[in-house]
């Protein structure tokens, strides 16, 4: 977080060129699948388990999508895989792009930090270099995510476990499953799917308990690594015991019910 000081009420010039930079980093299709997502292209709806699930899915969300960006991305860095270095010289050039200018050090140190951030959410068996299965894989992840703990807990055991090839497993299976590329598979494709192939079974089991009607990716990587939801309950307790109600108004200038 970037905060600017100053007397008058604008930004000083500085501070908007760090603003500018860190527009420029985020406008980057790293992770970027808001042009893919049911909310920015497709009426949606939200299922029982708070998942926003498309009700006419775009043809260009699944993985087949998310391989061309990726190589679109680094062909003018990289001819392989993406390392921190390739990361960063397309970050500072757009960056600098956006300017008109180079950067000062202290937008140089916003982009190094980036790079470290994005390098912690892609490469999630800690290779030191993101390749195109690691790339689809978290775009996947990120379109009908149930949350950023689960999310964290699929790139923990696929660290855990420490199998080469792990991730191009899941996406190579997944791409098998989502045949139409809309990053969501219905119940009745899983119950195809598991007519003819045991394996396929327990995921229409694990559909019934939480009665869903379609897979997202993340729901099919937390069933292939063994993870369980577990339901976690939130209480809540008014600290105020009751006494919110009547001060609020004399305090606030308005009524709350508590203080929670």
């Amino acid at each position: 977080l970037l905060v600017g000081r100053c007397c008058s009420p604008c930004f000083s010039t500085e501070t908007v060129d760090v603003v500018l930079v860190d527009e420029a980093v985020r406008s980057l299709p790293v992770l970027d699948v808001t042009a893919a997502s049911p909310e920015a292209n497709v009426h949606g709806d939200v299922n029982e388990g708070n998942l926003i699930r498309s009700t006419s899915p775009s043809s260009c969300t699944g993985a087949h999508h998310f391989r061309k960006q990726f190589h679109a991305f680094i062909c003018d860095v990289s001819e392989g895989d993406l390392t921190p270095e390739a990361l960063a010289s397309k970050l500072a050039k757009e960056a600098m792009h956006s300017l008109c200018r180079a950067l000062l050090p202290r937008e140089q140190r916003l982009v190094a930090a980036s790079v470290t951030q994005i390098f912690e959410d892609v490469d999630v068996d800690k290779k030191g270099k993101i390749n195109v299965d690691d790339w689809i894989h978290s775009a996947l992840l990120h379109m009908y995510t149930p949350g950023p703990a689960a999310v964290s807990a699929i790139g923990h055991r696929v660290h855990e476990l420490d199998t080469a090839g792990i991730v191009q497993g899941l996406v190579k299976t997944w791409e098998s499953v989502d045949l139409n590329g809309h990053g969501l598979v219905s119940r009745e494709a899983v119950e195809q799917l598991a007519s003819a192939d045991p394996h396929f079974v327990t995921v229409l089991e694990a559909l019934d308990a939480e009665s869903s009607q379609d897979l997202s990716y993340s729901e099919f990587c937390v069933h292939e690594l063994c993870l369980q939801y577990t339901p976690v309950f939130l209480h809540l307790y008014d600290m105020s015991k009751s006494l919110a109600q009547y001060l609020s108004p004399l305090v606030l200038g308005q009524q709350e019910d508590g203080l929670w």
